[in-house]
This record gives C-alpha cells, sequence and structure tokens, in this order.
C-alpha cells in the first residue's frame, strides 16, 4: 500500500463557497499594478526628444519682417515650424503646421490660428505666408 489507495476512491470534496469563474480565477495571477508603472517609467525614459537650437539674429530678423507683414491680414494662410517643450523631460520636437491667420497677439507675443492654435514668437522656427 503506498498511502493513498485508501482516499483514491472517495468523492472529491465540496466547498461551502460557490465556484469562481476562469476569469476570476485568472484574474488572481494577472501582473502586478505596479509593474506596470515601473513598464512606463521605462518607455518614458526611452523616448526621445530633440534639442532646441537657437536662431541666430539675422533669422530672428527675418521671422520679425514677416510677423510685421502678416499684420492686419486676418485669413492669410500660413506655414510654421515651432519648437514644442516637453513637459516630461528636457527638450521636445519641431512641429510643422500651416492654417489660417486669425491674429497676431502682441501683446501675449503669440500667433493665433483660425482652429484656436495659439503659436508662442519664442517657440518659431520658421514662419511663411503660402
Amino acid at each position: 500500500m503506498n498511502g493513498y489507495e485508501e482516499i483514491i476512491g472517495l468523492p472529491r470534496p465540496q466547498s461551502k463557497y460557490p465556484r469562481m469563474s476562469s476569469q476570476d480565477r485568472a484574474a488572481q495571477f494577472s501582473p502586478f499594478a505596479a509593474l506596470k508603472e515601473y513598464e512606463e517609467e521605462i518607455e518614458e525614459a526611452g523616448r526621445e526628444t530633440e534639442e532646441w537650437v537657437e536662431s541666430d539674429d539675422s533669422h530672428i530678423a527675418r521671422i520679425g519682417e514677416t510677423l510685421t507683414r502678416l499684420r492686419g491680414k486676418k485669413g492669410a494662410r500660413v506655414g510654421i515650424v515651432c519648437f514644442v517643450w516637453d513637459e516630461k523631460k528636457e527638450g521636445g520636437r519641431y512641429r510643422t503646421l500651416t492654417g489660417e491667420l486669425e491674429r497676431i497677439d502682441e501683446a501675449r507675443r503669440e500667433i493665433v490660428l483660425s482652429d484656436g492654435e495659439h503659436i508662442p514668437f519664442f517657440g518659431l522656427k520658421e514662419l511663411e505666408e503660402l
């Protein structure tokens, strides 16, 4: 006798608790939420940003001339390249967009497009009337 012969024929014990669904049973073995946050941190650390390249004086002067020319030309079609700083890490990215000029807000030092987009003067890299 190997020790199991006396119990091998017995009926399976029944729990007093209701049976758990397969989905609920599997959920017990799902990864910890802390690991998900860790994976997000790894992803964020690997995300690359671009560096802001400061414009020289002649380039800034050309943008200023274009701003002056566009003043009061509501509805003019413009092409813009601007730098958007990243909120989480150093650097950011360059964005290229086109749109219709709503106004040039000199008090707030920004360009406002008809779709509601606000582009600060400081981030401008290129500006042209299309």
